[in-house]
């Protein structure tokens, strides 16, 4: 039986839970969230999508012993809004005021969205640390030591008043320090973070781009390597077959009997007409895409927690949930991926767009294929979950709008996906110098159909 502790996973649902889960006994090092918020440590996670929080630095701004007035006030004053004092009061209470040291302290993290890729800035963030040193003897067995300092932990949160004592105890542990001659001793930590309102918006601000719907991002491609899906093991092949597909259809040209001549009046009254509304044989017609596709949230759990002044909702995947909102979350993007082939997202009209009839096949096939990997994870409930191409009649002035917007999206993808082809050389990346190419040859396809469709219209 291997000795090895199960790995639990860590998640900070808020700035000031990342800060308290920040290793501040070390520094340099990334560490990674992910979009379920989960917290990994120096090892690069094999998600795709992330954010790197680097600690750069950790710094001792103030250091006080309980009987120092002059360095408590100015640490109380610096941090008006955590109970510092009756924390202090309560760990003196039951190990003295000799084994009591605080520690006013700030980490600094340079905070990246991807694999340090976007950098959104350097910050500086505050916390108070406190460390109480239990009495028991430097020769006392480890387990005896243990005990003495759980015990201890217990005994301060005992003495705090109910609504402290609820926000300390998450925030209270017992650790290891290592000192010469004598080793590892544990001692209790109290880690109370102060996060500043930058970073809390900063660290809001990384959440909302980690867990946005993928419509936008889906154009883009992210680098990381990816398994090859079955319609891209012949991609020369494939590539035709969508460029033939996307010829835009010939406009239906429908001819209307006009109206029968009125009864001749002896008298004529002129009076102002309306706009005539155009025919179906002015209209251009151009495919919409409905689409409800499954994400994590499908497998969330969702737990309150309740103080006097607020109520805080949190968001869960432990266990075999954390894999399949993993699974849940590759079929979605997969699903992006080939929508993309035919239809082209334009955020200005906030709609995926297609003006080839080949849209409707491509949809019911995305479709069938969400609907029959969401049953191999087990969800058989999959009747909310549909994709379907919508035609729709546009006047001429509406869809030159729409396409030009179309063509304008689809420009910045190709330029995109050719800076990202340069740098993928420079790193000689094969493999992702390929799956590059070959998306690019998809966008250019997609809008050369585009253009040829816009165009037809200025005649």
């Amino acid at each position: 039986m291997s000795n090895e502790k199960e790995y639990k996973p860590r998640y900070a649902n808020t700035a000031e839970e990342f800060v308290f889960l920040t290793d501040t006994g070390q520094e340099d090092y990334p560490i990674y969230l992910l979009p379920s918020r989960e917290v990994v440590y120096k090892r690069r996670p094999e998600a795709e999508r992330f954010a790197v929080f680097h600690v750069k630095k950790v710094e001792i701004v103030k250091d006080a012993k309980p009987w120092k007035k002059d360095a408590m006030r100015e640490i109380l004053g610096a941090f008006p809004n955590l109970p510092i004092k009756e924390v202090v009061d309560a760990c003196v209470a039951v190990v003295g005021d000799s084994d009591v040291y605080i520690f006013s302290k700030k980490v600094i993290y340079e905070v990246y969205v991807g694999d340090y890729e976007e950098p959104l800035g350097e910050f500086a963030v505050p916390y108070i640390y406190i460390r109480v040193d239990p009495h028991y003897s430097r020769y006392a067995s480890e387990k005896q030591q243990f005990a003495i300092t759980f015990s201890t932990l217990k005994r301060i949160l005992s003495k705090l008043p109910e609504d402290i004592r609820a926000y300390v105890e998450k925030r209270a542990y017992v650790d290891k320090v290592y000192e010469k001659k004598v080793g590892n001793l544990p001692i209790v930590k109290i880690k109370l973070p102060a996060p500043t309102p930058e970073f809390e918006k900063v660290f809001n601000d990384v959440i909302a781009k980690l867990t946005a719907p993928e419509e936008p991002e889906a154009v883009e491609v992210e680098e990381v390597e990816e398994e090859p899906v079955k319609e891209e093991e012949v991609p020369e092949e494939v590539a035709r077959k969508v460029e033939e597909a996307l010829k835009p259809s010939e406009l239906e040209v429908e001819f209307e009997q006009p109206p029968a001549a009125a009864p001749a009046t002896t008298a004529v009254v002129s009076q102002p007409q309306p706009a005539a509304a155009p025919s179906k044989s002015e209209l251009v017609k151009v495919y919409l895409l409905s689409m409800h596709l499954p994400s994590k949230y499908l497998v969330q759990s969702v737990e309150y927690n309740a103080s006097k002044t607020s109520v805080q909702e949190v968001r869960k995947w432990e266990g075999e949930a954390t894999k399949l909102a993993s699974r849940i979350e590759t079929v979605r993007r997969e699903a992006y991926t080939k929508i993309s082939r035919i239809f082209a997202y334009t955020e200005e009209f906030g709609v995926w767009v297609a003006v080839s009839d080949a849209a409707l096949e491509e949809a019911k096939n995305v479709s069938g294929f969400v609907v029959s990997e969401l049953q191999k994870l087990g969800i058989n409930d999959t009747s909310r979950y549909v994709v379907k191409a919508v035609p729709v009649y546009l006047t001429p002035e509406d869809a030159r709008e729409l396409l030009g917007a179309a063509v304008r999206s689809l420009s910045a993808d190709v330029e995109a996906l050719s800076e990202k082809i340069k740098e993928a050389e420079k790193e000689k990346s094969k493999s992702a110098l390929k799956r590059l190419e070959r998306e690019k040859t998809y966008r250019e396809a997609l809008l050369t159909a585009f253009k040829n469709c816009l165009a037809s219209l200025k005649g």
